[in-house]
């Protein structure tokens, strides 16, 4: 698990992709992503926060973007790997 300070950065870029502003929101999230792969942050380290912190609609997004970010995976892997992250997701909330 990434040190807990590394995960609030994450999450806190991540709020930002919630923004009512395309640009914004887009330029926040690939913002969050490439912070989780600077520091080591993974999907599963996201949701060890509380519920408060987070935003269902900008982790699932960001699920999409790990997915695509992942180019050897098979059509079905994807799905599967796109699934469970929906599963985790979900079940925080």
């Amino acid at each position: 698990m990434a040190d807990r300070e590394a995960i609030r950065r994450v999450a806190k870029i991540l709020a930002r992709a919630t923004s009512s502003e395309p640009e914004e929101a887009s330029t926040a999230l690939n913002g969050a992503y490439k912070r989780m792969v600077r520091d080591g942050v993974t999907l599963q380290d996201l949701l060890s926060l509380p519920v408060a912190e987070l935003y269902q609609n900008t982790l699932v997004r960001l699920a999409e973007v790990i997915i695509a970010d992942t180019p050897d995976l098979s059509p079905s892997e994807r799905r599967e790997a796109y699934s469970a992250y929906l599963v985790r997701i979900v079940g925080k909330f």
